[in-house]
């Protein structure tokens, strides 16, 4: 028995060869004749690199897409970054958003970025907690200023006189003038005797009418007193020279990631 001849094995590639040639307008008959393979292998050869191209190209295409979207969501995230620093908040994506954090972190992990972030919420920390330390020196000094001014009699005019200058505490350490306390007291009559106080969003509650002069006048002199409290020039230094710096630093970087709109990098979550 005569044993057949064995069709020649083809080359990897080879159908890709033939699909470019066929595209650039030779024809197959010609391809057959030049290369000695049957007409209907190149064309199932063709098919063949047809279809892997079309796969590869839109895999390609779903590729790009979700690498597209997975640097958009980094790039979210530098604005919710940006956002909380310009809202003077505390960073603390790393808890709500974890795995975009850790995404960013692992694309920009040598990045000043993280330190500046740090030394941010650090910095935060340190001033709130001058800023409540500053509130209870504030009740301690207005209830000790009441057992000698009788313009503190009033428990009323007392709570209020401290919450305002609380209120004023916080707005003057961030460079803020705050309420002018001198044009913003109102008086409502209640009778002949007694009237009631404000001022501005603080309530004193009922007080003689014979007072009100120098509720007013007292008032004013402990507003001034506290204003010049060192407590008070040194938490302003941090907010306005450490605060600025830093925040400038961390939006420095952030723009650079927005901007770019493509991270740099590797992270567990780049599509693959």
């Amino acid at each position: 028995m005569v044993k057949k001849d064995r069709k020649p094995r083809i080359p990897p590639g080879k159908g890709r060869e033939w699909l470019e040639k066929v595209e650039a307008g030779i024809p197959i008959k010609e391809i057959s004749v030049k290369e000695y393979y049957d007409p209907r292998t190149i064309k199932k050869h063709i098919r063949q690199a047809q279809q892997e191209r079309e796969a590869h190209q839109a895999r390609a295409t779903v590729l790009r897409g979700a690498l597209e979207k997975h640097y958009e969501d980094l790039c979210e995230l530098a604005v919710k970054i940006e956002e909380m620093v310009m809202g003077g908040r505390e960073v603390t994506l790393d808890l709500t958003e974890p795995y975009k954090w850790r995404a960013l972190k692992q694309h920009k992990p040598k990045a000043p970025l993280w330190t500046h972030i740090k030394q941010w919420n650090d910095l935060l920390s340190e001033i709130e907690a001058l800023r409540q330390n500053a509130h209870t020196a504030i009740k301690n000094y207005m209830n000790k200023a009441a057992t000698s001014e009788k313009a503190f009699k009033y428990k009323g005019v007392l709570a209020g006189t401290i919450d305002l200058f609380e209120h004023q505490f916080d707005r003057w350490l961030k460079g803020d003038k705050g309420l002018t306390i001198e044009d913003i007291f109102k008086v409502e009559p209640i009778d002949d005797q007694c009237s009631n106080l404000s001022c501005g969003f603080a309530q004193m509650g009922k007080v003689s009418n014979n007072n009100i002069e120098e509720i007013k006048v007292t008032v004013i002199k402990y507003k001034n007193k506290i204003k010049s409290w060192t407590t008070l020039s040194n938490i302003q230094k941090l907010y306005t020279i450490n605060h600025s710096e830093i925040r400038t630093r961390i939006f420095d970087e952030l723009a650079i990631i927005k901007l770019k709109r493509v991270v740099p990098g590797h992270c567990d979550y780049c599509p693959a």
